[in-house]
């Protein structure tokens, strides 16, 4: 997995990004159901 995190102060907005070397399928399962 890969951070990426984007600041930007003017708007005071905080932008994290995650890159996962699974398919979105797997990854979206892990996250419904951290038990897996």
């Amino acid at each position: 997995m890969q951070l990426t995190v984007d600041k930007d102060l003017e708007r005071s907005t905080l932008t994290v990004t995650a890159t996962f070397e699974h398919p979105v399928a797997k990854v979206w399962d892990l996250y419904a159901d951290p038990r897996k």
